[in-house]
C-alpha cells in the first residue's frame, strides 16, 4: 500500500517530535554533504517485481525533483545496489529470506527514472549497511564529505542500517521522512522514530528543495 499522501511527511515530522533546539544544531551544507540513495533497484521499484513496494512510486518521484536540484548545486551524489551472486555471499539473508536480489538481472539494477550520471559512484553491496566491506567510507573522506542526507529503501533495512554506521564513522547524518520507504506506514514511522532518538536529523524533500534555491 502507498501510505504517502501530500501531507504526510509533516504528519511524520509531527509524530517523530524532534526538538527544534537540537536540530538547530544540525545545518546541511552541500558541499559538505552527500545524497545517498540506497537499493532503488527495480526489485523494489517496479510494479512488475513481486517485491515491489508500492510506497516507492512516491519516493521515486520525490527523488527525481531533489536530485536535479541536488546536482545543479554540484552537491556530491552516491547510488548503492544491493545485489547477491548467491554463491557464498548470502550470509543470514539465505536463512530469513526466501528470496534474494540476483545480480546481473534486471531485478537488482537502479530504477531507470533515477539513473546515476557517469560521475556519480555506485556501491555494490550484499548487507544491509552500504559501509560494510565496500568503498563507501574512504570514497566520502577522500571528497571532504562530513553530512549525509540517507535515501531510499527499506526504511528499516538498509537505510536505517547506513544511517547508523554512517553515524559511527563521524558523519552528521539527515534522513527526510519521505524520501524513504518500507512496506507498511507503522514500520516506516518506527524505524524513523529509533533513529532520531540518537542517530539521525528528519528532515523534509521539501527542506532540502527549499535549501537547494538559496545556495
Amino acid at each position: 500500500m502507498d501510505y504517502f499522501t501530500d501531507d504526510i511527511a509533516d504528519k511524520i515530522v509531527e509524530e517523530i517530535g524532534f526538538p527544534p533546539d537540537k536540530k538547530s544544531r544540525f545545518v546541511i551544507n552541500p558541499k559538505e554533504c552527500a545524497l545517498i540513495v540506497v537499493d532503488m533497484n527495480n526489485y523494489f521499484t517496479s510494479p512488475e517485481s513481486s517485491h515491489y513496494l508500492p510506497a516507492a512510486k512516491s519516493v521515486v518521484s520525490r527523488l527525481q525533483d531533489v536530485l536535479k536540484k541536488w546536482r545543479t548545486l554540484g552537491g556530491t551524489v552516491v547510488f548503492t545496489r544491493h545485489e547477491h551472486t548467491g554463491s557464498g555471499d548470502l550470509g543470514m539473508f539465505e536463512k530469513f529470506f526466501n528470496d534474494f536480489i540476483k545480480a546481473g538481472t534486471k531485478d537488482a539494477e537502479i530504477n531507470p527514472l533515477l539513473l546515476p550520471l557517469k560521475d556519480e559512484k555506485i556501491i555494490v553491496k550484499n548487507s544491509y549497511d552500504a559501509f560494510y566491506n565496500t568503498s563507501l567510507d574512504e570514497y566520502l573522506k577522500t571528497a571532504g564529505i562530513t553530512q549525509v542526507i540517507v535515501t531510499g529503501v527499506l526504511t528499516q533495512m538498509c537505510v536505517e542500517t547506513t544511517a547508523r554506521s554512517a553515524f559511527c564513522r563521524g558523519f552528521e547524518v539527515f534522513v527526510p521522512v519521505d524520501l524513504t520507504c518500507t512496506t507498511t506506514y507503522k514500520t516506516h514511522l518506527s524505524s524513523l522514530k529509533n533513529l532520531s532518538t540518537a542517530v539521525s536529523v528528519p528532515v523534509t524533500a521539501k527542506e532540502i528543495l527549499n535549501l537547494c534555491q538559496i545556495h
